[in-house]
């Protein structure tokens, strides 16, 4: 009877301090404006071409023709981006996209730090491998793609409104700065925000923003 009633009494305490928010997960996500800021490419258009190929493991590459729309960030005028996209399983293929003339929203950068994978060496890819943070379908964008105001970006506009906004306030910063680089700067999620509401697991939640929209917009710091 005394394990019994130890055994139940541990199984009470689990129960308590399990349901409090301490036993959650901290979650954490960038907002539009990190990758915006940091990233070599944004642009918008649609896919021309889609070819893929094995890649190490269970992951294939696609290697991408952009035909583009809307040159928001590039060191050089161009009606076309190439870049490479690492596949993951769970991911869906952007040959569906390019089918469907979707409308895309690109953040791409230079390939770095992929070890032995010499076939991206120096190839664009997209800047975050987290959908849809670089890889954003401007007709159903997803719930994850969050501002600096912790709203949650509902469609295409809200989200191409939010980039041109970010590289606003990028270039403001990089010209009052001198060329600084962005820093990135994580903040906690007030509880009654939307971010906040779709990224709570039990615990608190963060959001990584450019360090000078951080500063504007007076973000708690952490």
């Amino acid at each position: 009877m005394a394990r019994i009633a130890t055994a139940l009494l541990a199984a009470i305490f689990s129960f308590i301090f399990c349901s409090a928010p301490v036993c959650g997960e901290n979650t954490a996500t960038a907002s539009v404006e990190w990758p915006v800021s940091i990233s070599e490419v944004v642009a918008v258009g649609s896919l021309a071409e889609v070819r893929e190929s094995k890649g190490s493991g269970e992951a294939p590459y696609e290697d991408c023709a952009l035909q583009v729309t809307e040159l928001l960030k590039s060191p050089a005028q161009q009606a076309e981006i190439r870049f490479t996209f690492r596949r993951l399983n769970r991911d869906l293929s952007l040959s569906d996209w390019m089918n469907d003339g979707t409308q895309l929203l690109v953040l791409l950068s230079r390939a770095k730090d992929y070890g032995s994978e010499q076939r991206l060496s120096g190839a664009l890819v997209p800047t975050s491998m987290n959908f849809p943070l670089s890889l954003v379908n401007l007709a159903r964008p997803g719930k994850y793609l969050i501002n600096t105001r912790f709203e949650v970006l509902e469609n295409g506009a809200e989200a191409l409104r939010t980039a041109r906004d970010g590289l606003r306030a990028l270039n403001y910063y990089q010209i009052s700065e001198k060329g600084k680089k962005p820093e990135v700067v994580r903040v906690e999620a007030t509880y009654d925000s939307e971010a906040h509401k779709i990224l709570y697991a039990g615990s608190a939640c963060y959001l990584d923003v450019p360090n000078f929209m951080a500063k504007k917009t007076g973000l708690g710091l952490r």
